[in-house]
């Protein structure tokens, strides 16, 4: 069975054209479990495993809008984070040689330790057409418990445009 414990603690302020709100977490998986090949010295050959270990994550997320007109407004959001696996040891063959590795510590895989988000947008036709540019930025990661595979950073780039043909329609 697994569980999770969560805590979050955060502050919220709104002040003319600028609304924030940041909140400071902890996430922690007691038994996180995945599959995995590792190898068997007794056979010579790669067994299926079933991988449980523990998880935990510390970290930071912001997110807000800033609009100083009332037809502009730039929405944002950013999560700063620390994901690791609790005690998570595993053997590999190395020539013809098995070695056990300690990926405690390690970064989650796939989990970047930063990502964010800027939206530009403009409220144009009397509030009938809304245009944005969605800026995304994710963090390089890793594709391997051991950390070594690195998949790089990436942004993502995407245009909007909504526009209200006549009630109903959009």
């Amino acid at each position: 069975e697994q569980t999770m414990n969560s805590t979050e603690v955060g502050y919220k302020y709104a002040s003319g054209p600028l609304t924030v709100y940041a909140t400071a977490f902890r996430t922690k998986y007691d038994t996180f479990t995945f599959n995995d090949a590792r190898f068997n010295p007794v056979t010579g050959n790669f067994d299926q495993a079933r991988i449980v270990t523990d998880t935990e994550t510390y970290g930071l997320e912001l997110e807000g809008v800033v609009a100083p007109l009332e037809w502009l407004d730039v929405r944002f959001s950013a999560t700063v984070q620390n994901p690791e696996y609790g005690k998570l040891l595993q053997t590999q063959l190395v020539g013809t040689t098995p070695v056990d590795f300690d990926f405690t510590g390690n970064q989650l895989v796939r989990i970047p330790e930063l990502s964010y988000r800027v939206t530009p947008g403009v409220t144009l036709l009397n509030d009938a057409m809304r245009v944005e540019l969605d800026y995304q930025y994710f963090g390089k990661r890793y594709s391997d418990l051991a950390n070594i595979f690195e998949l790089p950073s990436y942004d993502v780039l995407n245009a909007n445009v909504r526009w209200s043909v006549m009630e109903n329609v959009t």
